[in-house]
Parts: structure tokens; sequence; C-alpha cells
């Protein structure tokens, strides 16, 4: 497979961007996926950025020699709101020429939040993406999108050629402890991005260690995407608690870049 290895901008507690994406770099990543999800967390703001804003942002991932692969722009799709976060990041993910936006549903917890989700992502989202070249990759989060049937039922609504999956198996063991391995051939020729995440414990178990000190067998999951010539990229999701050291940081994703290697070649 040749499939670009990316990782996230999250992880590294109390380091700025210019700290992470250094630790990406000195990792041997060539490729991010850029978190830019409406937090007070997020250390990218698009609605912050004006056009030299971004010709600034674009030089500095030049000089850490990384190239945006996608954006994590997660907004409540079920709101207005998210809806209008949404758009912003799109345009973020336009301006930086990567043509994959990944997201989650938002919160629909009612049929209510189900039919505006729907509605939203038909009249509004999915025209506006499609119009600027951008793929939207729903990720598996819980909801309309927690296994690999509830993202077949949820696709077949939307009926677009510009939505796809993000397969997280960690979050489809997470929040609904459905083993990945069984899961992902259901809706493996609709993904179109795929987080390396690890998890172990079981559903409702907030425990995402390295890549492979888990419970996931990655060389099913990578198997299964072979088997439909998946093109999309590998991106790394870590969500280390505090490590206490940035190069800690640095070398638990060198570690993990490796390992990824050696599972996609």
């Amino acid at each position: 497979m040749d499939n670009k290895i990316a990782c996230t901008t999250g992880g590294y507690v109390n380091c700025d961007l210019d700290r992470v994406l250094l630790g990406l770099a000195t990792a041997g990543f060539r490729y991010v996926e850029l978190g830019v999800t409406p937090s007070a967390k997020r250390r990218i703001s698009p609605e912050q950025m004006d056009a030299a804003a971004i010709r600034d942002f674009q030089a500095k991932l030049a000089h850490y020699a990384l190239t945006p692969v996608s954006v994590s722009g997660h907004s409540d799709l079920a709101q207005p709101t998210g809806v209008e976060h949404f758009k912003t990041r799109i345009d973020f993910a336009v301006a930086l020429g990567v043509t994959i936006i990944n997201t989650g549903t938002g919160h629909t917890v009612s049929p209510a939040d189900e039919a505006r989700f729907f509605a939203q992502m038909t009249e509004t989202v999915i025209p506006y993406a499609a119009a600027r070249g951008v793929k939207i990759a729903l990720e598996t989060h819980g909801g309309l999108t927690g296994t690999a049937e509830d993202c077949w039922q949820t696709l077949q609504k939307l009926d677009s050629a510009w939505v796809g999956i993000n397969y997280d198996p960690a979050n489809v063991l997470y929040y609904r402890g459905v083993r990945p391995e069984m899961d992902l051939h259901k809706i493996a020729p609709h993904v179109i991005h795929f987080h390396l995440k690890d998890q172990r414990g079981g559903q409702n178990v907030d425990d995402f260690p390295a890549l492979g000190e888990g419970d996931i067998d990655f060389a099913v999951l990578v198997d299964e995407l072979k088997q439909v010539n998946y093109t999309g990229p590998f991106s790394i999701e870590l969500e280390t608690k505090d490590s206490g050291d940035p190069a800690t940081e640095d070398e638990i994703r060198r570690n993990c870049r490796q390992f990824t290697e050696k599972l996609i070649r």
C-alpha cells in the first residue's frame, strides 16, 4: 500500500502549535491532520485567520516540511451554528489545498436532532463542500455513525458521492463495544480516511494507548482495506494524557509511525 501516513496535531499538553509541528517533524512525519475542531483548547482557529494569516500558516507547515492531508473540523451539524462553524473549516481546507474534512454528525440524541442533521447536510453542508471540491468524512463516533451498519444507513440517506467515512476502530470499540475487526468490512468500500487509534478495556473505558499496546488487531483492519484498494491516508490519533515531557511525546509518535510503516508496507 502506498498510502500517506499522517499524525493529528492533538496531544502535547501545554505545548504551542510550533512545538507540536516540531514534534511531528522530529518523529519523522511528512504529513499532518490539522485539528481545528471548535473548542477552547484548539491551537488553530480558522475564524481568526485572514488570507495573510493563511499564508503565514502555510509557511510554518513548509518550515517543518509537513503537508496537510486532512482537516479535523468536528462540528455539531445538527445545529445551525455548527453548520456555520463547519463551513468556515471547509473554506480553511480549501485554502490549504486539502480535499478531506473529518467530522462527527453532532448531538443527534433525538429524532428531531437526526432530522435536522439530515436536512442541513442535504440542503447546505454537502452542496457547500461539493462546490469547493472537498469530501466530508463522517467519523465513527457513536450515534448515527457508531458502527459500520450505522454508517451505511447514514450514507444511504445522504446519498452523495461527497460523503464517506473516517473509520476510527477505537471509537467503534469505545462507544459501542463492537470489535472493529468484525465490523470494518461492512463499510470498507466507503472509507475515505482512516484513524489509527488503539483502545483497551472495551466499551466506555477511557484508555487509548500507543499503537500496538491496546486490544485492536490492526493487521486485520489493514488487510480489509487492502481488499477494497483503499488509497486514503492513515492518520495516527493519539489521545495521550500529559506525558510530562514533549520529547517523550515525540518518541511515542516515532514508534507509532514505525509501527504503521511496518503494518501497511
